[in-house]
């Protein structure tokens, strides 16, 4: 299967992709993918390690969290945002 074109239409990844049917021609088919799960699958499929991905959901007075990483004694550090969530 040869992907034709790649596109975004109300919330939907639109996959225009090109297969061969039994007598030899051609035929487009186009697939949705919801946009989530599109993000989804994309994200699952990179390994634990490449990801980076913070998720973050405070609450009203806490500080929003962008960015964790080990400093050299092996303890996290924050990144987080100053002003605290309203």
């Amino acid at each position: 299967m040869k992907v034709v074109s790649i596109s975004f239409d109300a919330g939907d990844i639109v996959v225009v992709s090109e297969s061969a049917e039994e007598h030899g021609s051609n035929k487009e088919v186009e697939e949705r993918i919801p946009l989530g799960e599109f993000i989804r699958d994309a994200l699952l499929s990179l390994p634990e390690n490449e990801r980076g991905i913070v998720i973050s959901n405070p609450a009203p007075g806490e500080h929003k969290i962008y960015g964790i990483r080990r400093n050299a004694e092996g303890n996290p550090e924050y990144d987080y945002n100053d002003e605290p969530e309203p």
